[in-house]
């Protein structure tokens, strides 16, 4: 593993997995499960998005609920995509957000550029980076269904069925196909 803080997001996923790894081949728990972490199906599936203000036509939600804000502006507006993975501003964040056909992010959590009331902090970072995996809407509510809390990818109560392989994305049925754009990274 690598002696540095990672620069990157992608740094920081691939750190993650060296780390992880180490640890299951460590205590003979490798191959348990297809992916070794949250991190390692993010970065095997996932893709880098274009950061950029919420636009003012959409609400900014609760702080601490972006799953389920994401999830409810994916249903409110089906031309975009609900994406979970990891956001990169201060520190690396298991997040949810949306994006649209071109790969620009619309995040209702954080992502309008103004401070929030009894907030010394503006939501909106330019330099954030966004790296996530983008669902099929028909898998999240099989999903939320079955679990019966928001957030897909750390699914404890299903024995984490993305990444033990259970669910299986090469179906088509789970994860969004490339029609999506690819923000460079």
């Amino acid at each position: 593993m690598a002696d540095r803080w990672p620069s990157t997001i992608k740094d920081y996923l691939t750190q993650m997995v060296e780390f992880t790894t180490a640890c299951h081949i460590a205590n003979k728990i490798q191959g348990k499960f297809k992916y070794c972490s949250i991190e390692d199906f993010i970065l095997a599936n996932g893709r880098a998005y274009r950061n950029q203000p919420l636009p003012k036509d959409i609400k900014l939600r609760k702080l601490g609920e972006c799953f389920k804000n994401a999830y409810y502006l994916a249903m409110m507006r089906p031309e975009l995509t609900y994406v979970e993975g990891i956001v990169w501003n201060i520190i690396p964040m298991l997040h949810a957000w949306c994006v649209d056909k071109d790969g620009n992010v619309f995040d209702n959590t954080w992502g309008r550029n103004h401070k929030r009331e009894n907030s010394k902090h503006k939501d909106f970072d330019p330099n954030r980076e966004y790296f996530g995996v983008p669902f099929q809407m028909q898998y999240i509510d099989r999903t939320l269904y079955s679990k019966r809390t928001y957030g897909i990818i750390d699914n404890w109560k299903d024995g984490f069925p993305l990444l033990s392989g259970k669910d299986d994305i090469s179906t088509g049925k789970i994860v969004v196909n490339d029609s999506l754009q690819v923000a460079s990274a």
